[in-house]
């Protein structure tokens, strides 16, 4: 046994020792040789052509063409002399950097921000019927007639919401997320009552939408929702159970429906009748929950009713109401400019100052010795000079002599609003005021008359103040002259300003209307920096410029 075991160990080893040997180093091995021999010379007067003598080291010459179409290598000679420069590349910011992004843009981009806030959620589900999705043409047509229908430009308060899309049929329509909602709850209701109004009319007189049988419902839902932002250009998502809920809800709704959750209809409800529905497991991951279709307008005597509701906050959606329904009656509203809480008050006095009611008058003239405070007397001013009537300019005169610069500031444009050019021989010595936000509104004054730049540069100037009151006045005087110079200097001081400052400016921007603002946009776009862009491009998109 023990000699066959040698055997077998004495059999194995050869093997081994004989393939260590036949694994010949690859620079020996006897394939194609890196340098060929030259092939034998031709006999004379053969009159093959001549085969140039090899190089040191085997090979053709450089650039032999010859030996190329032989097969063997060539070998080039390193390059000599300087190299040739770079193609100059497009600045950072610059218009090709901006195209570039935008095209980097249209694929999937990564998170590159989220916050978080409040908000008043409605996504808005367009609907066609089985047969038109498998026409890809007919439903693209379909499609973005009813998104021409729902265009923000079109609804009741068209710079107060924002939009994104969920899905190819699916958008989401965010209400109160920033500061410029007078009441979230509100607006967004009449948005979407508002949304399905229109878009009943238009299948009416809309041929192609009329044959798509397209359909519309809406879900709404308030609560906490994060904000996220993807890809330099910030393009906007949203997610939070809200969303999830008002998505549930507009696949719930029927056709022309619009369906509220608990919270939204408490909030809704000095407004809007309602239907109720027993609550019902909606979707496997949310317990049963109660919901409620809206059906039409409360009676005005059920609005009126709120007006003397314990809750401030109900109280103040029946002076925002006044804003947007026609009402013969004002007692309730006239009643509230008297209310306890002057956040009430106070959005009494802002509503007269938008209907501008001359029914309000009189006791806006008596209430304006009484007012608690500078606040709430300077928002009587403001209603006065809302109605254009010349007997309130003497109180407005004696008001521009006023100690607090609030009520200097608004008398003064009350003045102007009311006797036009005029009211400057009585407003032109304020150019000097100690408060910088009453000069920026005296020097706007005067270049709506004057067109003369040196008010311009004084509004410059103040951009630069040390006061930050003086620097917003500034801001909304320059862009509500909306000339090329006074936007241009806005966007000359964007990056002087704290970050609250750069976004009033983006806001005032967006709302100039001008055609000199997408210029002012894009040169702030230049110079941002990746954390600042999206924030552009959000107030760029929604002041629908480009």
């Amino acid at each position: 046994m023990n000699s066959i075991l040698m055997v077998v160990v004495a059999v194995f080893i050869i093997l081994l020792v004989f393939i260590m040997f036949s694994m010949d180093d690859p620079e020996d091995s006897p394939g194609e040789p890196l340098d060929p021999p030259a092939p034998p010379a031709a006999p004379a007067g053969a009159g093959s052509a001549v085969v140039p003598t090899p190089v040191a080291g085997g090979g053709a010459p450089p650039g032999d063409p010859a030996a190329s179409a032989a097969g063997a290598p060539v070998r080039r000679p390193a390059p000599s002399g300087p190299l040739p420069p770079l193609e100059a590349l497009p600045d950072k910011g610059g218009d090709d950097d901006f195209r570039f992004r935008q095209t980097l843009e249209e694929q999937y981009a990564p998170v590159t921000g989220v916050s978080r806030g409040n908000a008043v959620l409605a996504v808005v589900q367009i609907r066609f019927p089985e047969s038109l999705l498998g026409d890809p043409a007919a439903f693209a047509t379909a499609l973005a007639r009813a998104e021409s229908v729902l265009d923000p430009g079109k609804a009741p308060f068209p710079n107060q919401f924002r939009v994104a899309l969920l899905s190819q049929t699916s958008q989401v329509w965010v209400f109160g997320l920033d500061d410029e909602s007078d009441d979230p709850a509100f607006e967004g209701v009449l948005t979407a009552f508002n949304a399905v109004s229109r878009f009943k009319k238009a299948l009416e007189g809309d041929p192609v939408l009329f044959e798509a049988k397209a359909r519309l419902a809406i879900g709404m839902s308030t609560g906490e929702i994060a904000r996220i932002t993807r890809g330099a250009l910030g393009l906007v998502t949203y997610a939070g159970k809200a969303l999830f809920l008002a998505e549930t809800l507009s696949q719930a709704a029927g056709d022309f429906q619009v369906y509220l959750d608990e919270s939204m209809h408490r909030l809704a409800q000095p407004w809007f009748d309602f239907r109720e529905w027993k609550p019902m497991k909606l979707w496997q991951n949310l317990p049963p929950v109660a919901f409620f279709e809206v059906v039409g307008w409360n009676k005005k005597e059920d609005i009126f009713a709120y007006a003397s509701h314990q809750e401030a906050p109900v109280r103040r959606a029946v002076a925002v109401a006044y804003r947007y329904l026609e009402f013969d009656d004002l007692s309730a509203l006239l009643g509230l400019i008297s209310d306890p809480d002057e956040r009430v008050a106070l959005e009494a006095l802002n509503t007269l100052a938008e209907i501008k009611d001359d029914r309000a008058l009189g006791i806006l003239k008596k209430i304006l010795p009484e007012a608690k405070n500078a606040t709430l007397r300077s928002a009587v001013i403001k209603a006065l000079g809302s109605l254009g009537r010349e007997e309130v300019i003497p109180v407005l005169l004696a008001s521009t002599r006023d100690v607090h610069w609030q009520i200097r500031f608004h008398a003064a444009k009350a003045m102007h609003a009311i006797a036009g050019v005029d009211a400057l021989r009585h407003l032109e010595h304020m150019v000097d005021d100690e408060d910088g936000a009453v000069r920026a509104c005296i020097r706007e004054l005067l270049f709506r008359r004057d067109k003369d730049a040196r008010h311009l540069a004084a509004l410059r100037e103040l951009l630069g103040d040390l006061s930050t009151r003086a620097r917003r006045a500034a801001v909304e005087s320059l862009a509500a002259l909306a000339t090329r110079d006074s936007l241009h200097i806005l966007a000359a001081a964007y990056f002087d300003q704290e970050p609250e400052l750069q976004r009033f400016i983006l806001r005032h921007l967006r709302d100039a209307r001008s055609p000199d603002a997408y210029e002012c946009f894009l040169s702030i776009f230049r110079h941002a920096d990746d954390a600042q862009r999206p924030e552009i491009m959000t107030a760029l998109r929604r002041a629908r410029l480009g």
